[in-house]
């Protein structure tokens, strides 16, 4: 109980190390999964990684291996939301906005 407290309190205040933290004593796929999208929802790649690696996940770690090094926010969070099947107006909005205008194109093929 109070890891799984600590996690989801954790999560809400979006104190990413601590979720990880609480997560390594829970270590169930629903608190890998919820770190993950916890974790790309702030643009944390890194952690986002490592808890889809827990999970075993291997097409999202994939995924997010080829998009860790992007800086530019803009086109990490449009990336972000198409991986997620999120709102693709606002990934596109994101692309364009960003250094690689080009993604919102690539995104239409």
């Amino acid at each position: 109980g109070n890891a799984a407290k600590r996690f989801q309190q954790a999560l809400r205040l979006g104190r990413l190390r601590a979720c990880w933290e609480a997560a390594l004593v829970l270590r169930t796929p629903d608190v890998w999964s919820s770190l993950g999208l916890g974790s790309l929802e702030q643009l944390d790649v890194d952690m986002a990684l490592a808890a889809y690696r827990m999970l075993g996940d291997a097409s999202m770690v994939l995924s997010l291996e080829t998009i860790r090094h992007i800086e530019d926010k803009n086109l990490l969070a449009g990336h972000v939301m198409v991986l997620l099947e999120r709102d693709t107006a606002a990934a596109q909005e994101l692309f364009l906005r960003s250094s690689l205008p080009r993604a919102a194109l690539e995104m239409r093929k």
